[in-house]
């Protein structure tokens, strides 16, 4: 009994906290363009999703990011990304970020591609680089934190 308690501990304090998924294409209504890539590819911030977590005993704001690609890289079996979901999380005290999921969705159709998640080793959270695509999305999540 005791052995079954820790392992639900061990696992439960690996992994990051989740902040629900949006659908990667809607309306348009909950996703705020917030910066475009010198490619123009575009990063916009699911302003629903925005939520405040504590992630490695730090408080921080979660948020959904989507990057829509112009020139998408193939996956391979001619499978195309038009645009991949991040799960970001933003410390705007300290201006760091880390990425804690990601999902990657076809071009043109939007079908579900694949996923990768850090939870067997958490990422730490890193200083964002000044005047980069990181500090636009910060300064987005952390003036709209709700």
């Amino acid at each position: 009994m005791r052995a079954g308690i820790l392992v639900l501990a061990l696992a439960m304090t690996c992994c990051a906290p989740r902040v629900p998924a949006p659908a990667g294409v809607d309306d348009g209504s909950r996703w705020v363009q917030v910066s475009i890539a010198a490619d123009s590819s575009s990063y916009d911030v699911d302003r629903l999703s925005i939520a405040k977590l504590t992630y490695q005993n730090t408080v921080v704001h979660g948020a959904w990011v989507r990057e829509r690609l112009v020139k998408p890289p193939n996956m391979g079996s001619r499978r195309s990304v038009g645009y991949i979901l991040d799960l970001q999380y933003f410390d705007c005290e300290a201006h760091t970020t880390v990425v804690v999921e990601q999902r990657y969705y076809q071009s043109g159709t939007g079908k579900f591609l694949s996923s990768f998640n850090n939870d067997v080793l958490p990422p730490q959270l890193m200083r964002i680089t000044p005047a980069s695509i990181n500090e636009d999305l910060l300064r987005y999540v952390c003036a709209h934190q709700g």
